[in-house]
């Protein structure tokens, strides 16, 4: 009886079984498969871009707004007014600011004093943003606690986006006054979803305007009856 001792076996190329068919020059299958995956991919990529593209470009729902205009109440009337005298507030701190730079060209110093006139270069508004200009942390907490806890979940329960999901792209305080800027043009938000709040109602006339582009006429004419509504 003869004995050995037990040897360790290495295949060569990494444990990688090699085509018994292939001959030196001539490519095997998996090498044929491999160099056929490069271009099947990007010719699948190209689609798909492709694919992507022509949905958006056809889709009316990307060319067209909604036609509907939702109402619901969102502020009471007492927190229209808390809002009015944060706003007021923070106007007077923008005034003070360009009063102290000595910059008597400044647009915070003519009327309404301390309110931004040329922020939107397209469709300038008299307003105040939440973010840029000086509202205390505690007027940005008081906003944005019960837009979390009250605009949010409608948001959810209409259009299906999770509260978590959704990001103030421009939120600031409009201003309008009959002599200096009674009505804002046409335009498109920059946004998914627009939301306006009626803060106060002493005043005549107003209201939103909501334009159809397929029949260039408006279809629908809001004016909420009563402070704290949210179109």
């Amino acid at each position: 009886v003869s004995t050995a001792s037990p040897q360790t076996y290495k295949p060569e190329n990494g444990g990688k079984k090699r085509d018994k068919k292939a001959k030196p020059g001539i490519p095997s299958s998996e090498d044929k498969n491999a160099s056929l995956l490069g271009p099947v991919t990007a010719v699948c990529s190209v689609m798909c871009c492709l694919n992507v593209f022509y949905l958006i470009l056809t889709s009316p729902n990307n060319s067209y707004a909604a036609r509907a205009v939702l109402e619901a109440p969102l502020f009471t009337p007492e927190e229209c007014q808390r809002i009015l005298d944060f706003s007021y507030d923070a106007a007077q701190r923008n005034y003070n600011a360009a009063m102290e730079s000595g910059d008597k060209q400044s647009k915070l110093l003519t009327k309404p004093i301390g309110w931004q006139k040329s922020r939107h270069s397209l469709y300038p508004t008299t307003d105040l943003n939440l973010v840029v200009d000086p509202f205390t942390a505690e007027a940005r907490g008081y906003i944005g606690h019960r837009l979390d806890a009250r605009l949010a979940p409608l948001l959810e329960r209409v259009f299906g986006i999770t509260p978590g999901a959704i990001r103030a792209n421009d939120m600031f305080v409009v201003r309008y006054d009959a002599e200096v800027q009674p009505f804002l043009a046409l335009h498109t938000d920059d946004s998914d979803i627009s939301f306006n709040v009626l803060l106060s109602s002493d005043f005549e006339g107003g209201g939103t305007q909501f334009w159809n582009r397929l029949q260039n006429a408006p279809f629908a004419y809001v004016k909420p009856k009563q402070v704290g509504q949210v179109l």
